[in-house]
């Protein structure tokens, strides 16, 4: 059986809300759920699960029978926001003991799916005195979570197999009815106050945009971190410009051979868009084509080249709007802006040192 709740959360405001007690009709209690997330207007319909199998779907709470009545009650007065510290359990278990909250050692967690920003990301957080690890897929961060000895995560949203809103999800289920609570920062190249909300709202803590600049990063290390690391060096490169070897110059000279390394997979990334650009634009693939722009504007703006960046986050733009005619010289100014950006790429990693 199933109920499905109601109360008001503000003058002028409700939220809803389905608790889901087991299957009914031979359906499984995850795949009502998502039946009552394919109703109108329900996609965000909050969820408490009771069932021992099912794991976190949007918006949910799944809970391990036995519950009580009791717990339920509490939760069902308790918004959905709130869910992942409320008290779904009378008795935690025994990895969740009292004081275990977000560890104050370990691992800080890179997420993302294009290699130029881990890596980027990476050195970032080792010059700030942190040890990291990376993940390319929102899965292998869950999993990697879920092993322990992670301290903070910097997650990308947009990624195969698992994003970085699933990730959390799954994350924040996972610490469901503990005192844990591991900071999750959104780091994305959606820059607007609809992107940042969603991040929020799905369970990530902060923030950050890309390019993301050192000190950008530790102004949030040093807000989520017990310990936070020490100030950097500035580095600002120029909006403005076809390309600025700051950011290149300042990563090899801390660390001999990575920026040349970096150059070259730019280099290689840029000869893969000008040939996926113009072949999902002939496919009218526009949607692939904002991909595959927001992938490369992720990469071009973390290594200086902020002519690359705009022209790719214009055509993005473009696609969404599902324009041809628009897309089309989009995508030119952005092959302009790629055959700009190679020359002085090739020579910046001439005279970066050879790994």
């Amino acid at each position: 059986m199933f109920i499905c709740m109601a109360r008001p959360d503000a003058p002028g405001e409700r939220w809803v809300l389905a608790i889901i007690l087991e299957s009914v009709s031979g359906m499984t209690v995850a795949a009502l759920g998502r039946s009552l997330r394919g109703l109108p207007g329900r996609s965000g319909l909050p969820l408490l699960l009771v069932d021992g199998q099912t794991t976190a779907l949007v918006t949910s709470l799944a809970l391990p029978p036995p519950v009580t009545a009791d717990q339920l009650a509490r939760l069902a007065a308790t918004p959905p926001g709130q869910w992942t510290s409320a008290p779904a359990r009378t008795t935690a278990p025994a990895s969740a003991a009292a004081g275990d909250s977000a560890p104050a050692t370990g691992i800080i967690l890179v997420v993302d799916d294009q290699e130029v920003n881990r890596m980027i990301m990476r050195l970032q957080v080792r010059a700030a005195g942190l040890p990291t690890e990376v993940c390319a897929d929102g899965a292998a961060a869950v999993a990697r979570v879920a092993a322990g000895g992670v301290r903070l995560v910097l997650m990308d949203c947009q990624m195969p197999i698992m994003d970085g809103y699933e990730a959390t999800r799954a994350i924040r289920q996972a610490e469901a009815g503990t005192n844990r609570h591991l900071p999750i920062i959104a780091v994305t190249a959606h820059a607007m106050e609809e992107n940042r909300q969603r991040c929020l709202d799905t369970g990530m803590d902060d923030f950050l945009s890309k390019p993301l600049t050192r000190e950008q990063l530790l102004v949030v290390l040093r807000r989520w971190l017990q310990d936070p690391p020490t100030d950097a060096p500035a580095s600002n490169p120029s909006a403005g410009v076809v390309f600025d070897p700051t950011p290149l110059r300042t990563i090899d000279s801390g660390t001999p051979g990575v920026g040349r390394q970096l150059a070259d997979i730019l280099l290689a990334d840029l000869v893969r868009a000008q040939a996926t650009f113009q072949q999902l634009l002939a496919d009218g693939a526009l949607d692939a084509l904002g991909r595959a722009a927001h992938k490369l504007k992720g990469a071009s703006g973390s290594l200086g080249a902020m002519e690359l960046y705009q022209a790719c986050s214009d055509l993005e733009q473009a696609t969404r709007h599902q324009d041809d005619q628009v897309c089309r010289q989009k995508v030119a100014d952005a092959l302009l802006a790629i055959a700009r950006l190679q020359s002085l790429l090739t020579a910046c990693a001439a005279s970066l040192t050879k790994g």
